[in-house]
């Protein structure tokens, strides 16, 4: 992994102990930063990951996206070492860390996991804040795909800069979820981006961090390939 430190945090010690102190919500400075139709996308999404929302929207990936996911790639699929994922603790959340070749990697991976076991599963994969939040079609991508799931959002566009400031509060709520005593399964791409080499086998860089926010979080670790 690479060194380089997380934004706004000095180092994994000091995660921890402020990691009582997290918010659920960012700073008026850190969201002052996005676009109005950012602010609605992100505010929308961040209600529908909470409480009696996340609850009802899990029970629609389990019981409706998983079952469209399968249909369109039981035959396409072998499915080996679950047993690794089965005998987490569903105490403490799972960080699956997975290599990045198509759009739909981790839909294909959470219907696995849905249909395959018995494990209580509240589903979140950090995303690029891009399209996903920046326009009414983005929302309702993550409807449709993932069913609000696409969460938190990080902004990693060259061009968007000043937006990072946001990113802030998302490495807080990522090592939140990564922290609570919850069935929480987050879903990770290291790489940041799809890997399109014709190398299936072949690997981009792991963008900086994720190593930190194991260090921090404790989650239970398991990779997906």
């Amino acid at each position: 992994m690479h060194d380089e430190k997380l934004p706004g945090i000095k180092d994994p010690q000091s995660l921890q102990k402020e990691d009582l102190n997290l918010t659920r919500a960012p700073t008026a400075q850190e969201i002052s930063v996005l676009s109005l139709t950012e602010k609605i996308g992100f505010r929308l999404t961040d209600k529908m990951n909470k409480g009696i929302w996340k609850n009802f929207w899990t029970f629609c990936q389990r019981h409706i996206g998983s079952l469209w996911i399968y249909l369109a790639t039981y035959n396409l699929m072998n499915v080996f070492g679950l047993e690794n994922f089965e005998k987490t603790s569903t105490a403490k959340p799972v960080l699956l860390i997975a290599n990045h070749r198509s759009f739909f990697d981790l839909y294909t991976v959470s219907s696995v996991i849905f249909r395959r076991t018995k494990r209580p599963i509240k589903l979140f994969f950090p995303v690029r804040a891009k399209f996903f939040y920046s326009s009414p079609l983005g929302w309702l991508v993550n409807l449709v795909m993932g069913w609000w799931a696409m969460y938190p959002p990080f902004f990693r566009e060259d061009k968007e800069i000043k937006k990072r400031d946001f990113d802030k509060f998302s490495l807080r709520r990522l090592i939140e979820l990564c922290t609570e005593g919850e069935p929480n399964v987050i879903g990770f791409h290291p790489e940041g981006k799809r890997n399109l080499s014709e190398n299936p086998y072949e690997f981009l860089p792991a963008q900086p961090g994720i190593g930190k926010i194991i260090m921090a979080s404790k989650p239970q670790v398991v990779p997906v390939f």
